[in-house]
């Protein structure tokens, strides 16, 4: 992981990378498909974002919940079903290679997809952009969203290889 404390807007960032056995097109789908999404998309395998909405496409709209706990529980702002819930929408589809979108509060993520042609493995560098202004102090947030990323990410190894 790397924490930035500013990029382009002043915002800190997270960054992370992995490598991947598997080709451009097959892990562009899993970050694409909703069906294939909401098999690993998520901060634990017993937390995974519930997809209500994924139209990758510039414009396109996302909507994702998450149950983050009892409601009495300390975290994030919860919906009247008692999930958190995020939506935003597409920025940048550049299929298979940039995937970026923007949610909430101005957090934004990039997902670079870097392959050879022809290559059977694929790094992929994820980047969160912003950390929520109501969230904790940013060092802490680093920490909560890089856990919640490597997470997802090592999950993602676990659906491209099924």
């Amino acid at each position: 992981m790397t924490v930035d404390d500013t990029d382009e807007t002043t915002a800190p960032a997270v960054t992370l990378h992995r490598t991947y056995a598997a080709d451009a097109a097959t892990v562009w789908r899993a970050w694409t498909d909703p069906s294939i999404l909401g098999r690993w998309y998520g901060c634990q395998p017993d937390q995974l974002w519930r997809i209500h909405e994924w139209h990758p496409r510039v414009g396109g709209a996302l909507h994702v919940s998450m149950d983050v706990g009892a409601p009495d529980t300390p975290g994030p702002p919860r919906g009247d079903d008692g999930r958190y819930h995020v939506r935003g929408e597409f920025l940048v589809v550049d299929e298979p290679h940039r995937l970026e979108y923007s949610f909430g509060d101005g957090q934004r993520i990039e997902v670079m997809l870097d392959a050879a042609d022809g290559s059977a493995s694929t790094e992929v560098t994820v980047r969160h952009h912003g950390f929520p202004p109501d969230g904790p102090p940013p060092t802490e947030m680093a920490a909560i969203l890089d856990a919640g990323w490597t997470a997802s990410l090592h999950q993602l190894a676990g659906a491209l290889s099924s």
